[in-house]
């Protein structure tokens, strides 16, 4: 499935999934609750980036993070 995918947007999604992780980290949350994220966890991700990064990047990481808990449930 991941093939799909053309080679830029890959590589937006693995961005998005990056800052994902690094955001989790910087919160001290555990990986097991990293992924599958809860909602909240990703607002609160989404709500710490809309002031930094434009909303195509942040639509981008989001797709990125949508199209993660597609594949892996």
């Amino acid at each position: 499935m991941i093939r799909s995918l053309d080679s830029d947007t890959r590589s937006n999604y693995g961005a998005g999934l990056l800052r994902f992780t690094q955001f989790c980290d910087s919160l001290d949350i555990p990986e097991r609750d990293h992924m599958p994220a809860a909602e909240s966890l990703v607002s609160q991700f989404a709500a710490s980036h809309a002031g930094s990064a434009s909303a195509k990047t942040l639509n981008n990481w989001l797709c990125g993070l949508h199209f993660w808990h597609i594949i892996n449930g």
